[in-house]
């Protein structure tokens, strides 16, 4: 048994290894089989599986992925605007979450549609507290909240 281990390589497991099947239940690709002989030769065949398993890559969850991935895109807006959507109840209490509904993110300003002018009027007084409540929880990505009346797309909660 030698005593330095080969060492890691970043490709353990390329995206080709991996497309048949998901988990453990895949079948595993010629190379992966050819690591795996070479690795149990080289540690021997108690020792092996614990390398196997070291060298494996962690699994990692979906949304971070997705997250990183839009932002590679430059949908950069379309993350935080997701992220202000789930926050918003909490951002702007229940009574102005009902009326309420931010649509999209356009030059550093949140749009909000609101279902109704007398909302939309009685809202423009708590304007300055929104933008910096928003503009804390974005870490001052968003500058300024605009409103504006409902269309279509507005929605009653």
């Amino acid at each position: 048994m030698a005593t330095d281990p080969p060492p890691k390589n970043p490709a353990w497991l390329t995206p080709r290894d991996g497309f048949r099947q998901g988990a453990d239940n895949r079948r595993r690709s010629r190379r992966e089989v050819a690591r795996e002989e070479l690795l149990g030769e080289w540690y021997g065949e108690d020792v092996a599986p614990l390398e196997i398993e070291q060298r494996q890559a962690p699994p990692r969850p979906v949304g971070p992925l997705l997250d990183q991935l839009l932002l590679d895109l430059n949908q950069g807006d379309k993350v935080l605007l997701r992220r202000v959507l789930a926050a918003w109840p909490e951002l702007v209490g229940s009574e102005i979450c009902r009326v309420t509904s931010p649509q999209s993110i356009r030059d550093r300003t949140l749009f909000v549609e609101v279902s109704d002018a007398t909302w939309r009027f009685r809202l423009q007084s708590v304007i300055p507290d929104l933008n910096q409540r928003v503009a804390k929880f974005s870490e001052k990505q968003l500058t300024q909240v605009r409103l504006v009346p409902g269309g279509r797309t507005a929605t009653r909660r």
